[in-house]
């Protein structure tokens, strides 16, 4: 051996007496090295995971049992950072943190058998390929390769609108509703208004398009408003380089986008023809803008999930010319409309109001379109009835005596006309440009009577036209005099320490603004009469006696129920079912008061009989129509006890029956079950099959797991206990159903929904005819929005962009955009120029058949 040889074997012998204390043997190192390497191991699992997901398997050529040093150093470790995580409760705790939309395409799992690396297998839900992601990578949590398939397997429109939710749980759902009926319906719903967040990083040049498309339809800005000096000040400073359309860009955009989500919205209503036929509702109503130009708006409703639905469908410029608005043009827009929906065969109700060219259009309609049935699917607008009725009592006070004189002196006659024409004006402004109460189908009961019989009733009617006169007088005189009267008025309300709140003068043309002129009038009433008798104000001839203020008091009394009723069926959209019941509850109410001699004046009382006719009018023409009277029996509520309730003839409740009846078996008794309940049934009678099917489930699928989707009780979904008609003897769901006792409901929708596998055809005839909506109140806020759209300075913009404009913006309002169809638009070549209409050829707004991007 030689020196230098024994020298180092000297030193190491050294190195590890002084390292560990004690002279190991070559063994015992080993040993030492082995251990080493585990804690080595296991401390890199450690530093990249924070915990220790599994047992880390070595691999030693000195030891052949390499895994004891592993598992003492997770002993080890176990003791410092708890007890060290199984492969099942990491995966479990690293799915928590998953929130990016792609992990909805996939199932994820661990290996079948134990591997030499940990890894997690994920499964595509649409192919079954698996996806190997290895755990012990500095790339362990990318989802490049999961992208990377997804993009092979799901068409990019697919795909674009699944990744384009906003969480995980919406991805989901979208995956499962493509995967069942091979579309993403889930996105034809009203997102949630939630917190909106913002990137720090600046829009890219097409989501700029994007965007700005967005935003002129949802919030009605001018197309041009990309040349605004403000808004390029905003948007360029500081990043003068940032890329802004042109406004003929965005008008060509606009129009695009209107386009192809009118071809998906088609194609939506086409695909729910398939699903289990439920029923088209429609609203409509005519409107002339600022501009003059003569449109009709069309508005559908339906039931989704047990909630009812709606939205704008069209809003379509009529031809131009003395009879715009007749009903043979009304009809046939509307038919158009319909076709190029392709929703002919769907099509069940119309709401309407009361106007005499709407009857023509009816009729002309059932010829045009032959599944509707014309009057007897006519529905009228409620609304539109209770201001018929109500402008009934007002426009009696309106009346003016012979020779045009108001004849109720000539004080308060003078300078009304013309303070009338103000208030107006000033009323059309405040209320961005609504129009006055339609009165065609306003009953006129002056013109039957003698003349003097006509003098008798304005006779008796002078003293409530007096408190009105004075009440409009002190109304317009306050409002205009802003140096005088109205600091003195809101001085007084402040000393009273009231809120401050103005009198507003009345029209005559809209009852409700006689009501709210009387009720601020009625609650002030004190400081009405202290602001008359000071001298200063030179109101003394307009001040109110007790028994003024008494009729004043009566008056507004008697106009509320109108008010409210109005009130109540614009809240939302109501159920047909609620339109008897409030007609009743109408007329019991002006019984009671026409009959009140002790509280009420007789000019008053004169006035509700006059309102109690035209309400009698359009309460008996309910019988015209069957929708009333099916909607009420399909009302759990009420079915047949609420006529008898109220006394009503047998045999007028037998008619009621045998309405439903003739419906149910003609249209819904043959209708084929919804897929999912028809393969349940049927399994009740191959019970080996269906267990087979149970136990193992076809190729593909979850097999037993698919009968406990979501948070749906099983026991809902068995067949047995679906088939509850057989305790009554018979199949009939009609039947079975009348059987039954009223239960005392608030949620028609919820009922029916809940019921749809007990009453799997019955429950698809209710939730059509509790759809149908009770007013127009929907439709006619669209012209609400087109005045805002058309002001008087913008009265230039044409029908079409009018037309992209307002119904993207309510489309976007429900959900109905398709982010793919905004990402491909903006991909389009930029259009020169800053005009507002943009070049459209003839057929831009034509409906096509969809592709099926996925086929």
């Amino acid at each position: 051996m030689s020196k230098r040889k024994q020298r180092s074997e000297s030193a190491e012998a050294s190195s590890q007496t002084r390292t560990d204390g004690v002279a190991r043997s070559p063994p015992a190192k080993k040993a030492r090295q082995t251990r080493s390497m585990g804690y080595i191991a296991v401390l890199m699992v450690v530093l990249t995971e924070k915990k220790v997901p599994t047992i880390i398997e070595l691999s030693s050529e000195d030891d052949g049992s390499p895994e004891r040093g592993t598992a003492s150093a997770e002993s080890d470790l176990e003791e410092e950072n708890g007890p060290v995580e199984s492969p099942e409760e990491e995966l479990e705790r690293l799915k928590k943190s998953w929130d990016v939309p792609v992990y909805a395409l996939y199932s994820v799992s661990l290996p079948l058998h134990k591997p030499k690396r940990p890894y997690h297998v994920f499964t595509c839900k649409k192919c079954s390929h698996k996806i190997d992601r290895y755990l012990d990578t500095q790339d362990k949590n990318s989802t490049g390769n999961l992208h990377k398939h997804a993009k092979k397997c799901f068409s990019e429109p697919v795909l674009a609108e699944i990744l384009a939710a906003k969480t995980l749980e919406g991805a989901k759902q979208a995956v499962k509703s493509y995967l069942e009926d091979g579309k993403i319906t889930v996105f034809f719903e009203r997102k949630d208004k939630s917190k909106v967040t913002y990137s720090h990083r600046t829009h890219t040049r097409s989501e700029t398009r994007i965007e700005i498309v967005r935003w002129v339809a949802e919030s009605l800005r001018p197309l041009n408003i990309v040349n605004d000096r403000g808004f390029r000040s905003l948007m360029l400073t500081g990043r003068p380089g940032y890329q802004l359309p042109s406004a003929s860009t965005v008008s060509r955009d606009v129009k695009e986008v209107f386009r192809r989500t009118r071809r998906r919205i088609a194609e939506f209503f086409k695909v729910g023809k398939y699903t289990f036929y439920s029923k088209l509702l429609f609203t409509t109503d005519a409107w002339t803008s600022p501009n003059h130009c003569a449109y009709v708006a069309f508005s559908v409703h339906l039931e989704k999930d047990g909630k009812p639905m709606s939205m704008l469908l069209d809003f379509v410029e009529l031809a131009v010319n003395s009879q715009s608005h007749s009903g043979v043009n009304l009809a046939a827009a509307f038919a158009e409309v319909v076709h190029e929906f392709g929703i002919d065969e769907k099509m069940l109700a119309v709401t309407c109001d009361n106007a005499s060219n709407n009857d023509t259009m009816i009729d002309t309609l059932e010829l045009d379109v032959p599944s509707f049935g014309g009057q007897k699917m006519r529905t009228r607008c409620f609304d539109h009835i209770a201001h018929l009725v109500a402008k009934s009592v007002t426009r009696l006070f309106d009346q003016k005596e012979a020779g045009g004189k108001e004849g109720i002196g000539s004080e308060l006659h003078s300078d009304m006309d013309r303070e009338e024409l103000v208030a107006r004006l000033q009323l059309y402004r405040e209320s961005g440009g609504d129009g006055d109460d339609d009165e065609d189908g306003l009953l006129d009961e002056l013109s039957t009577l003698s003349e003097e019989e006509r003098a008798e009733v304005l006779e008796n009617i002078r003293p409530v036209r007096t408190v009105l006169a004075k009440l409009r007088k002190i109304a317009f005189k306050t409002v205009n005099s802003t140096t005088l009267l109205l600091p003195a008025w809101r001085k007084t309300v402040s000393d009273l320490k009231l809120p401050e709140k103005l009198i507003p003068r009345d029209v005559r043309t809209r009852w409700n603004s006689t009501y709210e002129m009387l009720d601020v009038a009625v609650q002030y009433r004190k400081a009405v009469d202290v602001f008359c008798a000071d001298k200063e104000n030179k109101l003394r001839q307009y001040e109110l006696t007790e028994q003024e203020w008494t009729i004043a008091t009566q008056l507004r009394q008697a106009l509320r129920v109108f008010k409210d009723a109005t009130l109540f069926f614009s809240r939302s959209t109501p159920s047909l079912a609620s339109v008897i019941p409030a007609m009743e509850h109408m007329s019991r109410t002006l019984d009671s008061y026409i009959q009140d001699e002790e509280h009420y004046e007789h000019s008053i009382r004169a006035a509700l009989s006059l309102a109690k006719k035209t309400l009698v009018k359009y309460y008996n023409l309910t019988d015209s129509a069957d929708t009333y009277r099916i909607a009420m029996v399909l009302h759990p509520r009420y079915k047949t006890a609420y006529f008898k309730k109220l006394n009503w003839t047998r045999l007028w409740i037998e008619s009621a029956r045998k309405l439903v009846r003739n419906e149910y078996d003609q249209v819904y008794a043959k209708l084929p079950l919804p897929a999912d309940l028809d393969k349940k049934l049927a399994g009740q009678n191959d019970g080996a099959d269906k267990e087979d099917s149970v136990k193992h489930g076809p190729a593909g699928t979850g097999g037993y797991k698919e009968l406990q989707q979501d948070d749906e009780n099983m026991f809902d979904r068995i067949p047995d206990l679906f088939q509850t008609n057989t305790r009554h003897g018979t199949n009939d769901e009609l039947d079975i159903y009348l059987k039954a006792e009223p239960e005392d409901v608030t949620d028609p929708f919820s009922w029916w929904y809940a019921r749809r596998h007990a009453f799997p055809r019955l429950s698809r005839m209710a939730l059509d005819y509790l759809t149908i909506p009770a007013t127009s109140v929907d439709v006619e806020r669209v012209f609400s929005r087109g005045r805002l759209l058309l002001p008087h300075v913008r009265n230039r913009l044409g029908s079409q962009t009018t037309r992209a404009l307002l119904c993207l913006g309510a489309w976007s309002d429900r959900g109905f955009i398709n982010q793919w169809d905004l990402t491909e638009v903006a991909k389009l070549p930029e259009v020169s120029g800053d005009s507002e209409e943009g070049d459209s050829s003839c057929q831009w707004d034509t409906i096509i058949d969809v592709v099926q991007a996925e086929a």
